[in-house]
């Protein structure tokens, strides 16, 4: 993914953070040159966030900074933080891949400002732009004596733990943040899922992309956490905001289009040099959470998908893990599968849905991608108790979750009457009635879809039981699988 102009050799390093790194690929690479980011990291000397400067200005030689609006930043954000200025990155056209003499004036300048930096770096991107292929080579203003001298570095990717950001020190022992800070999070459909994607920004995940077609309406005030002031805007814009301000150090990415728009191959790039991947089908169109499902089989990526039935009566989520559990999500679903094979369309809107009943859904969508995205993804049947730090608890919720992939809650307390639901009734018919009423969430065990268990080989997972075989088994996720939208 990233080419470094200089094979490993005796020279100092710059060290960057992998998803820092990712940052400067896809800002610097798809722009014109003489774009540049402002680069922050901590006392061990890794660039640790990279923040684009789109204030910045540029000719068709030269960058400069916008110093105002990234001494705030520094000020309000990184340095409360524990994150302090290291350098600048910026690309520059053609094959010119050093700094040049304004390049030093201005590295000389900010070293003359602060007597404490021992360095400042300014690695030099060439650009993907007009089709060239990125490229980051290391330099580094150091101080030698009273002067200041360029020192050309090798790139190195490493990957980073989390950093003492005081917003979030009271979640130091609620997750296994060092590990969260290594996840990516895809979230298809950010409408009604809004307070589910802050939630998740509130542990300090540090990647999440975010993928809609949609604008934001006046009806989506009611129903979904907008604002009047967001009217016209696409949704994906108005919650990657909303992300950022809650964590400023999070790659938030956000893609105003359908998930089809994305070929499997923009997926996997998307997801960025990371460990592990979520993805969240939160959309209410089942083509897409469909396609959301065989992404995360064809990938071995975890994925979860939410429903609000009619009326907000009830909320369903049902998830899979390739090695955790045996039944994909369409063997879940396989009923609903079949309908739209044979011409279903789903007339349930959001139409007499009360707000509350799409709270309840993002909380329960929340707890489970916590727990998925808290395992080990080349090995997520291995639960690893031992280790606490926060993470404890999130993979012996998983390890009781493995098989109840299919979880219903009912917000009415005569959902059997008003939806037809009976599963409430059978579950809890020997229960103490008079302690039970409503909002009561059954874990349905379920199996894999197979002639042993009394149904055909399902076409998506192949009913083995073991998800794992699945992977890298289509072709093109959006395609086949005998269902198409009518």
């Amino acid at each position: 993914m990233f080419s470094l102009d200089h094979p490993t050799t005796s020279r100092p390093q710059l060290r960057i953070d992998r998803q820092a790194l990712e940052v400067l690929r896809r800002e610097l690479g798809g722009r014109p040159p003489e774009t540049g980011a402002m680069l922050g990291g901590g006392s061990d000397g890794v660039v640790r966030v990279a923040h684009l400067d789109v204030a910045g200005s540029a000719t068709s030689t030269s960058y400069t900074p916008d110093d105002s609006t990234l001494s705030n930043l520094l000020a309000n954000v990184w340095n409360p933080a524990g994150m302090s200025l290291v350098g600048f990155a910026h690309s520059h056209p053609g094959t010119f891949d050093r700094p040049s003499p304004g390049d030093r004036v201005y590295s000389e300048r900010i070293l003359r400002a602060n007597p404490h930096m021992r360095e400042f770096l300014l690695p030099i991107a060439l650009t993907e732009h007009e089709g060239r292929r990125f490229t980051l080579t290391g330099w580094a203003a150091t101080r030698s004596g009273s002067s200041v001298r360029l020192e050309e570095r090798d790139v190195v990717a490493v990957a980073t733990t989390s950093f003492a950001d005081p917003a979030f020190v009271r979640a130091e022992t609620t997750y296994d943040r060092d590990l969260l800070v290594r996840r990516t999070v895809f979230i298809v459909g950010v409408g009604g899922a809004r307070g589910f994607a802050e939630d998740l920004a509130r542990t300090g995940i540090c990647r999440i992309v975010l993928i809609d077609p949609d604008v934001v309406e006046l009806s989506n005030v009611a129903t979904q956490g907008a604002y009047r002031r967001d009217l016209g805007r696409p949704k994906v814009d108005v919650v990657a905001e909303g992300l950022r301000d809650i964590n400023p150090f999070a790659d938030v990415v956000a893609i105003h289009a359908p998930i089809d728009a994305l070929a499997d191959e923009e997926l996997v790039e998307l997801a960025g040099p990371v460990d592990g991947v979520l993805i969240a089908g939160c959309t209410d169109n089942f083509f897409a959470q469909a396609r959301c499902a065989r992404i995360g089989l064809q990938f071995g990526w975890a994925s979860v998908a939410g429903q609000v039935y009619a009326e907000g009566r009830g909320v369903e989520v049902t998830f899979a893990y390739p090695g955790l559990t045996p039944a994909c999500q369409r063997c879940v679903l396989s009923s609903r599968y079949d309908a739209y094979a044979d011409g279903y369309t789903n007339t349930v809107t959001s139409a007499g849905a009360p707000i509350v009943a799409t709270t309840r859904l993002n909380a329960l969508k929340g707890q489970i991608a916590l727990a998925l995205l808290h395992l080990d993804p080349t090995a997520p049947q291995v639960f690893d108790l031992d280790r606490d730090n926060g993470g404890r608890r999130w993979r012996e919720l998983a390890r009781g979750m493995a098989r109840r992939n299919l979880v219903q809650v009912r917000l009415d307390p005569r959902i059997d009457h008003t939806l037809g639901l009976s599963v409430f009734r059978s579950v809890l018919r020997n229960a103490d009635r008079k302690r039970l009423y409503v909002d009561d969430a059954v874990w349905l065990p379920q199996r894999p879809n197979n002639p042993t268990n009394g149904m055909p080989f399902c076409p998506d997972c192949g009913g083995t039981g073991d998800l794992r075989d699945t992977i890298g088994r289509f072709d093109d996720t959006r395609v086949g699988l005998g269902i198409a939208p009518r």
